[in-house]
């Protein structure tokens, strides 16, 4: 698997990163220690996480998973959105509606889950605030520091000189040793413009149905993700329906469309290449996913369908928007 620097960091890290989006402790911690362990054992090392993420307790499960691993991955966590309050009926409701959610996933699509739109979430990028979360982040995830801290859905009106110094202090203090924006790419471009200095990392969400977006320039390290979440399901329906539009892609990248596996497989493949000096994050609730998507960033050919299928699209007279 490529490797990648990671700004300030020790050691490289992988060109895929796992995101933690679905892991949660609770009831559900040994199963997710395992999937944590299958994306490490597939090669994977860098691993993406947030307060917000699996009730609030993804980062324990992240930090135990990782026990005696800390000097051969790369930690990314994140401030600005809370942390929920976690409870163990929350836990017990969300193992027991398990299955039915699974369910109701595979009949949308056998690969991912489709998303209603997105809700601006509440954040909070007070200096208290921020200098809490990351207190707490760093008890959960068992470490004395991570290799990268985000600003979650951040926007230029939250960067405050409070903030900054606050954050330029805790950087001096070996907290993180990179700094970074996870947003949208208007509001990172917007950022960037005002403190083209201050940022080391910029992360986004990008497909091959984000084409006429172009990913922010200037960070020294970008990050994307939902390579298959936001384009899976409207290609999967297009190309279902347009058997002609099929063909032509298929003709281009050699590939069998109708295969979902396939075409999830060419998505994280096509991100990868778009992405080729930084870091493409996936994350599934399967470990056999897990293990796929890592050895798609060691098939090159995989990569080069994906490439092919992205600029592929950016010639179809019908191109469906990413969801």
């Amino acid at each position: 698997m490529r490797q990648v620097i990671l700004p300030g960091a020790d050691h490289s890290t992988t060109s895929l990163g796992f995101g933690c989006a679905y892991i949660a402790g609770g009831f559900e911690t040994s199963n997710n220690v395992r999937l944590v362990l299958a994306a490490y054992d597939a090669g994977i090392r860098h691993f993406d996480v947030a307060p917000l993420y699996g009730l609030g307790t993804a980062e324990n499960v992240l930090g135990r998973s990782l026990r005696g691993k800390r000097q051969s991955v790369t930690i990314a966590t994140k401030v600005g959105i809370g942390r929920p309050a976690s409870s163990r009926i929350r836990s017990l409701i969300r193992v027991s509606t398990g299955p039915i959610r699974h369910a109701i996933r595979r009949f949308r699509t056998p690969e991912v889950t489709e998303t209603s739109p997105e809700l601006a979430p509440a954040t909070d990028f007070s200096a208290l605030s921020v200098s809490a979360s990351l207190e707490e982040s760093l008890r959960r995830l068992q470490t004395d520091y991570v290799d990268l801290l985000l600003l979650h859905e951040v926007r230029l009106s939250d960067l405050t000189h409070e903030l900054l110094t606050l954050l330029d202090k805790q950087r001096q203090l070996g907290a993180f040793r990179a700094l970074g924006l996870a947003t949208g790419p208007a509001d990172i471009t917007e950022i960037a413009r005002e403190h083209p200095a201050a940022f080391d990392v910029f992360q986004c969400r990008w497909s091959v149905l984000d084409w006429r977006q172009k990913l922010p320039s200037g960070a020294r390290l970008m990050v994307t993700h939902r390579a298959v979440l936001r384009a899976f399901v409207p290609l999967k329906r297009w190309l279902s329906a347009d058997s002609a539009a099929r063909g032509r892609l298929e003709a281009v990248t050699a590939q069998d469309l109708k295969d979902d596996r396939i075409l999830s497989r060419l998505l994280i493949g096509a991100a990868l290449a778009a992405n080729p000096t930084g870091i493409v994050l996936a994350a599934s609730r399967r470990k056999n996913r897990v293990i796929g998507n890592a050895s798609v960033a060691q098939d090159e050919k995989i990569i080069a369908a994906g490439a092919q299928l992205a600029q592929a699209l950016t010639h179809e007279p019908y191109c469906p928007y990413p969801v």
